[in-house]
């Protein structure tokens, strides 16, 4: 999961960035921060239509003020994470005013802010594993990291070199270390393993090409199936 810092004040935009780089290694998390800038229009710039954490400051010193930030944010990711960074405890009713739904409201100069940003951390992995409830997320240990996949988007997954798994998604691929039979357990019926390097989602699957000994999916790619699979699969 990418995450976003827009601050306009240098040594708070690197303290921020600090903490958060810090606790995503200390927890194996998979996210990264894509972006720390001064600049709103950087991060709109910078969005992938995919879901996405924002920490933000209010005051930017732009044409663009933290809350319309959001506001353009939201419209773009409505499942983001949005936590407002700021000294303007005087603003967080416009925040409600603009129908942003932060997830937090940090104030600077009260409390502790590297325990604050861990707070947030962990309110956003639990709500990640409601969410997983729903069959939307799963978070899993993957050796090498935690990994939410969103299986709603996961079309594939095949085996790579080294002990390595390549994750094809809609939006995007991820290669981690990992084991695929370890995964196929803790994916639901809806995957099935067509061949002893193949993991497919048959939410995705176009049709049988029994010729090629191939499945076709809907996003144009292809898994190889093994031929006693043919079978358990028409059945």
């Amino acid at each position: 999961m990418n995450i976003y810092i827009c601050e306009d004040d240098p040594s708070q935009r690197k303290e921020i960035t600090t903490i958060i780089k810090n606790y995503i290694f200390i927890e194996n998390l998979d996210m990264q921060v894509v972006l720390s800038t001064a600049n709103p229009h950087q991060v709109l710039q910078c969005l992938d239509n995919q879901q996405g954490i924002y920490f933000l400051d209010i005051d930017l010193h732009s044409d663009l003020n933290g809350i319309e930030l959001a506001s353009q944010i939201r419209a773009k990711d409505s499942h983001g994470y949005i936590i407002f960074i700021t000294t303007h405890d005087e603003m967080a009713f416009e925040t409600f005013k603009y129908q942003v739904a932060a997830l937090d409201f940090i104030l600077k100069d009260q409390g502790d802010l590297q325990s604050n940003v861990r707070k947030v951390f962990q309110t956003i992995q639990q709500q990640l594993a409601i969410d997983a409830v729903d069959n939307k997320v799963i978070a899993i240990n993957l050796n090498d990291r935690v990994l939410y996949l969103n299986l709603n988007s996961l079309t594939y997954v095949e085996t790579a070199s080294n002990h390595k798994l390549l994750l094809h998604s809609t939006d995007k691929e991820s290669l981690v270390t990992g084991d695929l039979k370890e995964l196929e357990e803790r994916l639901p019926d809806n995957f099935f393993r067509c061949h002893k390097s193949f993991l497919v989602n048959l939410d995705y699957l176009d049709y049988i090409d029994k010729k090629q000994n191939l499945l076709r999916l809907k996003t144009g790619a292809s898994c190889l199936i093994a031929r006693r699979k043919i079978k358990l699969l028409e059945k």
